[in-house]
C-alpha cells in the first residue's frame, strides 16, 4: 500500500513530463511512417522505371532478332540462288568442251557461234589450194553462214544427212591450216587440204555431244582453227546420229 501511494504521487507529479514524452514518441512514429511511405513511393517509381527500360530493351532485342532473321533469310535465298546458278553452270560446262585453236596467230578472228542458233550443222564448204585450206563456210539447219577465207581455189561442198553429226576433226597445221579431216556419227570421212605439218586430233569430251561451231583466224588462208563441242538443238537427232 505504501509503494502504491508513492507511485501515484510520482505519476501525479510528473504528468506533464509523461504527456510530453508520449507526444514525442507519437511524433517520432509519425515521422517514421512518413519516411517509410516516401521510401516505398521512391521504390515503386524506381521499379516502374526499371520495368519500362526493360520493356524498351526487350522491344529492341525483338526488333534486332527480327532484322537479323530477315537478313539471314535474304542471305540464305541469295546463297540458294548462287548455288542454283553454279549448279546450272556446272551442268552446262559438262555439256560443252573446247580445246583451243590449232595453228599460228595472225589474220582476222572469225566464229560461227551466232549461226549455230539456226539449228544443227547440216553442211560444209571448204576451199583449198595445193598447200593449204584457204576458206570455210558452214550450213546450219539449211541456212549457210558467212564465208571466211580466200574466194579462189577449189571449192568442196558436203551435206550431212538428217541426224548426222560431226564427232571428230583431225588434221595438220604449220604456219597455216594445211589439212582438215571431218568424221561423222555415221562413219563418213571428209578430207580437205594437204597432209603436211604437225598433226592434231580433236573430239568432244562428253557423251552425246558433237561439233556445234568452228572459230579461228583467217586472211587469204586459214591461220588457225578451233572446234566447239556441245549438245545439238534437237536431242532426238543427237541420239539418232550417235547410233
Amino acid at each position: 500500500m505504501g509503494n502504491t501511494g508513492v507511485i501515484q504521487d510520482l505519476i501525479v507529479g510528473n504528468t506533464g513530463v509523461i504527456e510530453v514524452l508520449v507526444k514525442d514518441i507519437i511524433e517520432v512514429i509519425e515521422a517514421l511512417v512518413l519516411n517509410i511511405t516516401g521510401a516505398i513511393e521512391v521504390l515503386v517509381i524506381g521499379i516502374t522505371s526499371i520495368v519500362k527500360v526493360l520493356a524498351m530493351d526487350f522491344t529492341g532485342v525483338l526488333e534486332f532478332l527480327v532484322t537479323t532473321a530477315k537478313s539471314r533469310m535474304l542471305t540464305l535465298l541469295c546463297a540458294c540462288f548462287l548455288l542454283g546458278s553454279t549448279a546450272a553452270s556446272s551442268v552446262q560446262s559438262r555439256l560443252s568442251s573446247y580445246a583451243g585453236e590449232y595453228g599460228a596467230g595472225g589474220g582476222t578472228a572469225f566464229s560461227f557461234s551466232n549461226e549455230q542458233l539456226n539449228g544443227p550443222i547440216s553442211g560444209l564448204r571448204i576451199r583449198e589450194n595445193p598447200s593449204h585450206v584457204i576458206g570455210i563456210q558452214i550450213q546450219y539447219g539449211g541456212t549457210w553462214g558467212p564465208y571466211y577465207g580466200n574466194p579462189s581455189g577449189t571449192l568442196f561442198e558436203v551435206l550431212l544427212h538428217r541426224g548426222e553429226n560431226i564427232t571428230q576433226v583431225s588434221g595438220k597445221v604449220a604456219s597455216y591450216v594445211n589439212e582438215l579431216v571431218f568424221v561423222t556419227s555415221r562413219g563418213r570421212i571428209f578430207k580437205f587440204g594437204q597432209p603436211s605439218g604437225n598433226s592434231f586430233n580433236d573430239f568432244p569430251l562428253f557423251e552425246g555431244t558433237s561439233l556445234r561451231y568452228i572459230s579461228g583466224r583467217y586472211s587469204s588462208v586459214l591461220h588457225s582453227i578451233g572446234f566447239h563441242w556441245g549438245v545439238q538443238p534437237s536431242c532426238y537427232y543427237c541420239k539418232q546420229g550417235s547410233k
